[in-house]
């Protein structure tokens, strides 16, 4: 594959969108048109080999990004395209599934960052004052996955020159990798300040990777009004619009959830986040079928999102195809084995078929994965209790992780409703009524019409009252 594409820094980071968040693993697809000018530039790939760094000087070029994967963004020239790695600041982006090896090695990626580190550390033993080496260091620890450490070196960069709103961004990237979505807010919001007004389109761009990091911590009202300015400066940001959609589909705006959606991908048809995202509002509004089309959809621009997967095996789960649904989940963990979401969803899939055994290790790996989360643990506990076969029944376990739910989520529904069922297993109706009611002022929970779900409610209170256990439908 012949290929001689390259993009500034800059541009790269306006256009194509470092700030998208899936759960800190996604990749996407961004269609952008580059006009190229006499730019420095990383490394070019071509059939696996990264060529040496140097000067693109052909300014009358138009490029176009046709993929962003990992620490790439492939670009075509006419019939011709290429792998190229991201440069400079665009190195610092998120993790994400690896373009194909035969266009790109990930060794050479740690080759190429080792060399950078060892280039750095030298520069630092010869000018301990150079903030530009910092950074670039920086940069290279990121690539190397050494994180604490590329922070360390961002650090002692902004130190050195705290007006470089680059500098700002590289850290808050890595923080925003990191999990420390406050932090990186913060860092956004300061180079967004600093390059307020001589780079607009920057402006955009770090508002909207702003709101992308107050999604991450849950504050969505907050996220939204973040995508809102950011589209009043660049209406045509199909990834805000995207995200937007998402923080509204979090807050059960069904409707403006699709609606942001059906805008993204007229914007930019190739973007599998943004048919995944849709579907998600689809299958919460009960269009199953449609939900299913835009899975199948992300699905065919992106074959290795496990997310998509995911997506779909839980439309199938709703239309009650449980063997389509274990499909779905069997290919989402294989793409990505430590996706416990997968795991727990292919557990509920098989208790409705009755596979205890299977859906209690699936939870288990569930919890493994993600022992912060609070949902595996319901979801075992609620099985415990309620499990049709009673020599899977285990009162003292049910009751033990709903105690550990509730610590970590006091107002959630299901959790109350986890312990309220390990109650009544345990023969105790009165604290097993009690708790039911308490579960009840959850009113997200009270509409949900999974089995663990509210809708139930005053039919576990009945069986109750009675002295008799609720326990799953046959």
């Amino acid at each position: 594959m012949k290929a001689a594409v390259v993009y500034p820094a800059f541009l790269a980071l306006v256009l194509l969108g470092l700030g998208s968040g899936l759960n800190g693993q996604d990749s996407e697809s961004k269609r952008a048109m580059l006009k190229t000018a006499e730019v420095p530039f990383r490394s070019l790939v071509e059939d696996g080999t990264i060529k040496e760094e140097g000067r693109f000087n052909d300014a009358s070029k138009t490029y176009e990004a046709i993929e962003v994967r990992d620490l790439y963004v492939k670009l075509a020239d006419g019939g011709q395209s290429g792998w190229v790695l991201r440069s400079n600041v665009d190195i610092v982006g998120h993790a994400s599934p690896k373009p194909d090896p035969k266009n790109a090695i990930p060794f050479e990626i740690e080759r190429w960052a080792k060399a950078k580190l060892k280039k750095t550390d030298e520069a630092i033993r010869l000018s301990p004052s150079d903030g530009k080496a910092f950074a670039d260091r920086g940069v290279a620890k990121h690539a190397l996955k050494d994180y604490e450490g590329a922070i360390r070196d961002f650090d002692e960069s902004i130190r050195l020159d705290p007006k470089n709103s680059d500098r700002y961004l590289r850290r808050a990237n890595t923080k925003r990798i990191m999990g420390d979505y406050a932090s990186a807010e913060k860092d956004y919001g300061e180079a967004q300040r600093l390059r307020a007004e001589r780079a607009p389109p920057f402006l955009s761009a770090a508002i909207r990777n702003a709101g992308i990091a107050k999604s991450k911590r849950k504050d969505f009202r907050g996220a939204i009004a973040s995508f809102d300015e950011a589209l009043r400066l660049n209406p045509n940001d199909a990834i805000a619009l995207r995200e937007r959609g998402d923080a509204k589909n979090s807050l059960s705006d069904y409707r403006g959830a699709i609606q942001d959606c059906d805008e993204a991908i007229r914007l930019n048809p190739n973007d599998a986040n943004a048919y995944r995202n849709r579907a998600e509002a689809k299958r919460s509004q009960k269009d199953y079928e449609g939900s299913i089309q835009d899975c199948d959809a992300a699905i065919r621009l992106n074959p290795n999102d496990a997310y998509a997967y995911s997506n779909r095996g839980m439309a199938k789960r709703r239309q009650s195809d449980y063997e389509g649904a274990i499909q779905d989940y069997d290919a989402a963990i294989r793409l990505n084995p430590k996706y416990s979401t997968a795991y727990n969803n292919r557990a509920f899939a098989k208790v409705a078929l009755k596979d205890y055994d299977g859906a209690l290790q699936d939870y288990d790996a569930a919890i493994r994965l993600n022992p912060r989360s609070v949902t595996q643990l319901n979801n075992k506990s609620f099985l415990l209790s309620t499990a049709t076969d009673a020599s899977f029944r285990d009162a003292e376990q049910a009751v033990l992780l709903a105690e550990q739910a509730l610590a970590k989520d006091p107002k959630s529904g299901h959790a109350r409703n986890a312990r309220s069922c390990a109650y009544a297993l345990a023969g105790d109706f009165e604290n097993a009524i009690a708790w039911q009611k308490k579960a009840m002022e959850d009113e997200l929970w009270l509409k949900d019409e999974h089995m663990d779900g509210g809708v139930h409610a005053l039919d576990r209170i009945a069986k109750w009252e009675a002295k008799e256990l609720w326990l799953q439908p046959e």
